[in-house]
């Protein structure tokens, strides 16, 4: 009798296939990145929130963006944009928080502007040091 709790990662891999472990664990694909790289092309846009799909995203790319909640689709080339994807467009151009003399033509990532958007947590406590310090 060999109980679960005793077997080793190891033998958990040699009983299943280990190429299935790696399918399970997918990276999440930057659905943000995508929805802004659309927003961006201001060429392609038709309405407020509805844009022509460009060529360079794939018809793959714009079924997980759906599936996801970030843009539906009109028709079969053009999107609008749910107030989900708004929302992380928002967040994409208010977390660039770059000087123009800083900005290298590239985008901030999704994660980067996120962070750049929440205050830090120690700003509190520094504000209390220099309080006592120079009080």
């Amino acid at each position: 009798m060999q109980k679960f709790s005793q077997l080793s990662l190891v033998d958990i891999m040699i009983r299943n296939d280990p190429s299935s472990l790696f399918r399970m664990i997918k990276p999440q694909k930057e659905f943000e990145d995508k929805v802004y790289e659309i927003w961006k092309q201001q060429e392609y846009q038709i309405d407020e929130r509805q844009f022509k799909i460009p060529e360079n995203i794939k018809e793959s790319e714009i079924d997980a963006l759906q599936e996801n909640g970030y843009v539906q689709k009109v028709t079969s080339n053009t999107v609008k944009i749910t107030d989900k994807g708004a929302s992380a467009v928002k967040v994409m151009v208010l977390g660039d928080n770059r000087s123009s003399f800083e900005d290298d033509g590239k985008d901030v990532p999704y994660r980067v502007a996120k962070n750049n958007l929440q205050p830090s947590k120690y700003a509190n406590k520094s504000k209390k040091f220099e309080e006592i310090f120079w009080a």
